[in-house]
């Protein structure tokens, strides 16, 4: 089964801010599979994540620029029920894919530049039980928790005197 919180870097051209410029975002669905993919001018680092109410996938992305956010966008029958896409905070874009059915991240990986290509992350996903994907939920949010808090001790222990 595949995770549904996942991570991977890449390197390549970035902008003056030291992140990839996002260039376009697109979907594809139907009842048995759904695809994002973002053109990029470079690869980057990525995380997704499960979560509830409404349910949904998030794609955090690191990004220098967005030319446009994507207010949420019917996408019509399929897996998915809407997407958008914005600025998550500075250096950080977000796709969000809201669900019609649950699902589960099969793949997600990314295809750096070639020729006049563009680099490209493919987030694929595939139906899921709504037990399992509850518990990718909760994984998720643990997992998040976790990342909180080692980055608030780490805070917390570099503002400490040396003794």
């Amino acid at each position: 089964e595949a995770a549904s919180a996942e991570t991977q870097a890449g390197t390549g051209g970035e902008t003056a801010a030291g992140r990839p410029a996002m260039a376009d975002m697109r979907i594809l669905h139907n009842d048995e599979r759904g695809r994002l993919i973002i053109d990029l001018d470079a690869t980057s680092e990525f995380a997704i994540a499960s979560l509830s109410g409404p349910d949904r996938v998030v794609v955090d992305l690191k990004a220098g620029q967005l030319a446009e956010p994507i207010a949420e966008t019917p996408a019509g029958d399929g897996l998915l029920s809407a997407y958008a896409l914005d600025t998550a905070e500075e250096g950080r874009v977000r796709a969000v894919l809201m669900l019609a059915a649950p699902v589960q991240v099969q793949q997600a990986y990314q295809v750096a530049p070639v020729d006049n290509q563009p680099a490209r992350l493919i987030v694929d996903l595939i139906p899921d039980t709504p037990a399992r994907f509850a518990q990718r939920v909760n994984d998720d949010f643990r997992a998040a928790l976790a990342r909180q808090q080692a980055e608030e001790e780490a805070v917390l222990a570099a503002a400490e005197p040396a003794t």
